[in-house]
């Protein structure tokens, strides 16, 4: 069984240059604050003190020690921004390969919007705040801890106050983060509707014109732009509600700060420069506060980002090998949509030498059949096998070995047939060319123009040469006489005949059932 992992782990793994690098530079930040904060307490004993030229020297060492670390900080980020754009294609083609590796019957019903949705927006979120969070987070806490120490040491009493108020800035902000957490996978939901009806214009734009459907069209695309505002409105509230409460909380805080600060120096617990380095020190404590408990509800939206695209990461492929196979068994074969019934209890064996149909009302299910044949779909109830495997467990490579299966409709690729060809059996490609020209194709249509640029009858010759290449595999095909002229027909009627394996056809053209060893009647 082939070893699965999160996202989150692999990302991690392939970014753990970037992850140290942003610990790095924090940790600088942390050594140039502390260092800024002695020096200034040192400044201010100095000056109570009455040494000027002490404090000359000191304020130059303390920009000197501004500028190194601001150089360091500078290259350094350059350094992770590279690494992190560079790891970022990495982990993004991986995604793509998981997707791509999905069993047959997950990528025929994946939704277009939803994974585009998984490709960008998840994506993002789960690669920049794993980038950008996860060394904050770290160093951050490191901070904390380091400010906390250093306080302590001049009086144990005040860090404690410093913690009760950086707690008491964080708990408001935490609802609104929470809320946010809330909407976003609604928000996500909502954004792959909309992404939904903008692909199904930009498919059906012929027909919506054609059929005057753009009242239809305009309906239902603003019933989903709604939703999505309605979200929409919800996130951004939430996210101004956080900014104005935070700013609010900011204020408060500097203001009791410099309170409790001045009380503790006129009590004299501490002296006027251990009061300034404290002031220094708290700001730099709060902010580090602030952004550990901030990040924690942004571990939340990277959580549930992650668990969509792990449904890409965690999904092991079909392991299962096939081997070669004398019978085709459909045994007691049902198939629902919900409440609607397409077909029921539909039983057949088939040998694989043999060219079998299958004929019925349009309607019935014979494509539906088919795509359960080649494991695009499962079965509601019953079974189908080839000498004992199930399709649908079967790994793509073992059954694409085996099978070759035509669609109704042609894929459309802006590529050359001759790409096509070369890319699907190179080892073949001459055969391929031979049955493309049988079928009518010069060589202009197949080395030089895009498949998109050729017609319906040419596209499907396309497909037939490819599938009627190999004589050792099975066919399955549905309704390849579609677009065909009627050289293309009997082309395509000779061809089948000289083939050792045989073949499943659907199709309503009376003129090809002369080849049938046998016909299984659907109504």
């Amino acid at each position: 069984m082939q070893n699965t992992k999160s996202c989150i782990k692999i990302f991690c793994k392939k970014s753990s240059k970037n992850l140290i690098l942003g610990i790095i530079i924090n940790i600088i930040g942390l050594f140039f604050t502390i260092t800024q904060a002695t020096i200034l307490k040192k400044i201010i004993s100095m000056a109570t003190d009455g040494n000027p030229n002490d404090i000359i020297f000191d304020s130059c060492i303390l920009i000197s020690i501004v500028l190194v670390c601001r150089i360091i900080i500078y290259f350094l980020d350059i350094k992770k921004k590279q690494l992190i754009e560079c790891n970022k294609q990495e982990c993004r083609n991986l995604t793509v390969e998981k997707f791509l590796m999905q069993p047959l019957k997950n990528l025929y019903t994946f939704k277009q919007s939803d994974s585009k949705e998984k490709l960008d927006d998840d994506f993002r979120n789960v690669y920049a705040k794993l980038n950008n969070h996860l060394p904050n987070m770290i160093s951050g806490i490191l901070a904390i801890l380091v400010y906390a120490i250093l306080i302590a040491r001049l009086n144990v009493s005040l860090v404690l106050i410093m913690i009760i108020i950086a707690v008491t800035q964080v708990i408001p902000p935490l609802f609104s983060k929470y809320f946010a957490a809330k909407f976003y996978i609604e928000d996500r939901e909502a954004e792959a509707e909309l992404s939904e009806c903008v692909i199904a214009a930009y498919k059906g734009n012929a027909t919506i014109k054609l059929y005057n459907l753009y009242e239809w069209f305009k309906k239902k695309i603003s019933t989903a732009n709604k939703k999505s505002e309605m979200v929409g409105r919800r996130s951004t509230t939430a996210f101004q509600a956080d900014k104005a409460v935070q700013k609010l909380i900011n204020n408060i805080l500097n203001i009791v700060t410099y309170m409790v600060v001045g009380f503790y120096i006129l009590h004299k617990h501490i002296s006027i420069d251990e009061g300034v380095y404290v002031i220094a020190l708290a700001t730099s404590f709060y902010i580090e506060f602030n952004k550990v408990f901030n990040l924690i509800p942004e571990f939340s939206v990277l959580k549930k980002a992650a668990q969509r695209i792990d449904e890409w990461f965690l999904t092991e492929p079909n392991s299962v090998d096939m081997a070669s196979f004398n019978k085709v068994n459909v045994i007691n074969v049902s198939k629902n949509y919900g409440e609607k019934q397409v077909f029921k209890d539909v039983s057949f064996n088939l040998s694989s030498d043999k060219i079998s149909f299958i004929c019925g009302e349009n309607g019935c299910g014979k494509s539906t059949l088919l795509k359960m044949m080649v494991g695009l779909i499962n079965c509601s109830k019953g079974k189908i096998s080839y000498d004992g495997f199930d399709p649908c467990f079967v790994s793509e490579q073992s059954l694409l070995k085996h099978i070759n299966y035509l669609k109704q409709s042609d894929p459309v690729l802006t590529i050359t047939s001759y790409e096509m060809f070369k890319m699907i059996d190179e080892v073949r490609i001459d055969n391929t060319m031979e049955i493309a020209r049988k079928f009518g194709l010069n060589d202009d249509e197949i080395k030089n123009q895009m498949i998109t640029e050729l017609s319906g009858g040419q596209k499907k010759k396309v497909y037939l040469s490819i599938v009627l290449s190999n004589d050792d595999k099975f066919l399955l095909l549905d309704e390849p006489t579609n677009s065909l002229d009627k050289d293309g027909i009997e082309v395509l009627k000779e061809l089948l005949k000289k083939r050792k394996k045989g073949a499943i056809i659907v199709t309503h053209d009376d003129d090809m059932m002369n080849l049938a060893d046998k016909v299984v009647s659907m109504d």
